[in-house]
């Protein structure tokens, strides 16, 4: 709060966050266009989107836009792991957002395709009777 007391109110600090947010966003995308090419700066990049600024969640949509085979792994691995989580916790939607920028990819079409075809499924499995609705009939 002594924060907020220095920089103005609680929503004028929230659009202070989204303004930086937003201009971070510009940022990373110029720095994955730039690096397409280079795979010590696409390894460097994927090494902070895994951790960004050392304490934040993984950025998944930023590391599927690197394109390269290996980022793309880790965005399914995360997908999968996400899957699997338990009910009470967060998840990452980033992983699946990641999923929308691989979709441009040819290679990867049918991969995602059939995920989201049985993503529903697995989740309903992996949360055994935690879900409010588990008993959807089509």
């Amino acid at each position: 709060m002594e924060i907020l007391a220095k920089f103005g109110t609680e929503k004028t600090g929230y659009y202070t966050n989204r303004l930086i947010e937003d201009a971070l966003e510009i940022v990373y995308h110029k720095a994955i266009k730039k690096s397409a090419r280079d795979p010590k700066a696409l390894r460097s990049l994927r090494d902070f989107f895994l951790n960004p600024f050392g304490n934040l969640r993984a950025r998944y949509d930023l590391i599927a836009a690197l394109g390269d085979p290996e980022s793309a792994q880790i965005v399914f691995d995360a997908v999968d792991k996400e899957f699997y989580i338990e009910v009470d916790y967060d998840v990452n939607s980033s992983c699946f957002d990641g999923l929308f920028e691989l979709f441009s990819i040819p290679e990867y079409k049918e991969r995602i395709l059939n995920i989201v075809r049985t993503g529903f499924d697995r989740t309903i499995e992996a949360a055994g009777g935690g879900l409010v609705n588990h008993n959807i009939h089509f």
